[in-house]
């Protein structure tokens, strides 16, 4: 696939037909790609997941063994282009906080207690719209 260019058009279609069908069959975690943007705003809940940048940093060095320097460009580069895609795809800030139920910081909190707050919320949110 990263030798052959798909016109983001295309890829646009083909993401919503996925997307909607994966949603059609209920119960699943879709991770990124505007899904929140996607789908009816009444039948999902969105988590934004936030990191400080020098973790975000730290990790991605660690991750593909690159320099400091390196790695915040490539942080850089992928968090600009994911704002890109928001924007030109949907018309939409990707970091507003109004498109998402639940916003957590990992620098904050910890991926253990992150994961139990997304399930409360979660739960709550379904007994109280049932």
């Amino acid at each position: 696939m990263e030798d052959q260019y798909i016109h983001p058009d295309t890829y646009l279609k083909h993401l919503l037909v996925v997307t909607s069908t994966i949603a059609k069959h209920g119960r699943a975690v879709i991770v990124g790609r505007g899904a929140n943007f996607i789908l009816p705003a009444d039948d999902i809940f969105s988590v934004r997941v936030i990191a400080p940048m020098e973790m975000r940093v730290r990790n991605v060095a660690l991750e593909y063994r690159a320099t400091t320097e390196e790695a915040k460009r490539r942080v850089i580069r992928r968090e600009s282009r994911r704002k890109a895609f928001i924007r030109h795809s949907f018309n939409a800030d990707i970091t507003d906080p109004i498109h998402y139920n639940m916003t957590i910081n990992t620098g904050k909190m910890g991926i253990a207690a992150a994961v139990e707050a997304v399930i409360a919320a979660v739960m709550a949110t379904l007994v109280d719209n049932p």
